[in-house]
Formats: C-alpha cells, structure tokens, sequence
C-alpha cells in the first residue's frame, strides 16, 4: 500500500484555500468533519474497548501512535480509493479489482465491471491485453469526484462538470425567512448546480 494519498482530506487549511468558491471547497470540508467525527467518536471507543479485551493498559500516546487521526484519515482513503460498489453489501474491497487503475477510454474499448448471481465478481472486456500489461477501468466520474476521493484529475475525462453555488445573499431583507423556509424542508443554504 502506499504511503501517502494525496486526495483532499490530507490538503492542509491554505491548500485547501485554491478550492474557495467551488463545490470541492465545501465537499472536502464536509468529508473532513465527518472523517474527523468519526475517529473521535468511534475509533478512540473502539480501540480502548479493544485494549480492554485483551487487557492492556490503554493511553492517549498509545492511540496517537497506532491510531492516530493521520493513520484514520490514510486508512480512510486507501478503502475509499479502492474499493468498489457491491450490490446488497455497499462499498467493498474486492481483491485483484482493487489493483485496477483509472484511465478514461471510450465506451467501446472500456472493460465492464459486475457481480454475477453466484456473488462473484466479473470485469469483461473487449479488448485483448498482452500478458503482463495493466488492466485499466474507467470509472466514469467528474474530476471533481477524482480530485475529491482519489487525488488526480483527467484532463481526457469526458464527464467533467463545474459545480456553481447558489446561495442566500445575507443582505436580503427576507434572508431569515428564507433560511426558515430552506430549514425547514432541510435544504442546504447553499446548492450547487452542475
């Protein structure tokens, strides 16, 4: 596994200031709190209920070594960035599959992916690959996606949109009544169109 992921959960507070203005900047932080949210609510429990089990004694230096907020946010990514949707299980790490890198192609050279009846997991293609060279999947997604949960983006890709926020003007004489409103069907205040 590598060492370092570069997608937007690791960017520092003035990396992540290029993306002011743009659906990313508000993605990545939502992503962020939430992976930050969970290690403190969860893992910290989970591990102190693990030290317990097996009876050892259990210290903050101890979890910021093993399990620190850096090793959460890198174990984050590497399942996000490698896994794939299964039907009735959600997101899995399906061996061999996960070894597949991205490269857009067109529909007609692009391998397919599936799950068969039987529960295994099946890439077709159409195209011949000598032995030993690489298997590439398109995933078929924005760059913001790619830039978002992988760390790269395509200058081929064929997907790529550019999310516009829409938003309150605070200024507004009705501002609060329309933020009541927004509330109250629990709507974002701001949205983002592509």
């Amino acid at each position: 596994m590598p060492d370092t992921i570069d997608n937007l959960i690791h960017f520092e507070e003035d990396e992540l200031e290029y993306l002011r203005g743009s659906e990313l900047f508000e993605r990545t932080k939502l992503l962020r709190e939430k992976t930050i949210l969970f290690w403190e609510n969860h893992v910290t429990e989970i591990v102190k209920a693990l030290f317990d089990k097996e009876g050892l004694a259990f210290n903050d230096e101890r979890l910021n070594t093993c399990f620190s907020l850096s090793n959460w946010k890198w174990a984050m990514s590497i399942v996000s960035s490698r896994s794939s949707f299964v039907p009735k299980q959600g997101l899995s790490i399906v061996l061999v599959s996960e070894m597949i890198n991205h490269q857009t192609t067109s529909e007609k050279r692009r391998p397919h992916r599936y799950i068969e009846d039987n529960g295994d997991f099946v890439i077709v293609s159409k195209q011949i690959y000598p032995k030993g060279s690489q298997i590439f999947v398109d995933y078929h997604q924005p760059n913001s996606e790619l830039l978002l949960l992988y760390g790269f983006r395509d200058e081929r890709c064929q997907v790529d949109n550019v999310g516009l926020p829409i938003g309150l003007d605070p200024n507004d004489k009705y501002y609060n009544e329309k933020v009541s409103i927004l509330e109250n069907h629990g709507w974002p205040l701001v949205f983002f169109f592509n």
